[in-house]
């Protein structure tokens, strides 16, 4: 079935949605896998930053869907200085990019600043 450009756009835009709402189930995990103490320093946030990027990127299918749909396609390249060699590592560091985005677009910039706003929160409630 062929689409004229205006189902090709709707089609896409469903595809551009789901990936940031994976983007943004994984930030909400990771705020809670701090909150209850899972990742404990920034050292640890990193990895999970970086594993959940890997997971997101292992079949090649998602990791091109992935390059195409980055709001950081260009992530590897920018880092590195070097063309990625797959589309899977170009796909991973657009994720770890965006996912940095969204974690700091929902205030999870550190571990500490985490815990210090629930620690406010929890002082202004009581």
């Amino acid at each position: 079935m062929m689409f004229d450009s205006k189902e090709a756009k709707a089609a896409c835009d469903v595809i551009g949605q789901e990936y940031h709402k994976i983007l943004l189930r994984d930030c909400e995990q990771i705020k809670a896998d701090i909150l209850d103490g899972s990742i404990e320093d920034d050292d640890a946030l990193e990895e999970r930053i970086h594993e959940e990027a890997e997971n997101a990127c292992i079949y090649t299918w998602d990791a091109t869907l992935i390059a195409a749909w980055s709001d950081n396609s260009g992530a590897y390249e920018d880092e590195t200085g070097e063309k990625p060699p797959t589309v899977e590592a170009q796909a991973c560091w657009a994720y770890m990019a965006d996912l940095r985005d969204v974690l700091r677009a929902h205030d999870v910039t550190s571990v500490r600043d985490v815990l210090a706003a629930k620690e406010e929160e929890e002082t202004v409630e009581a």
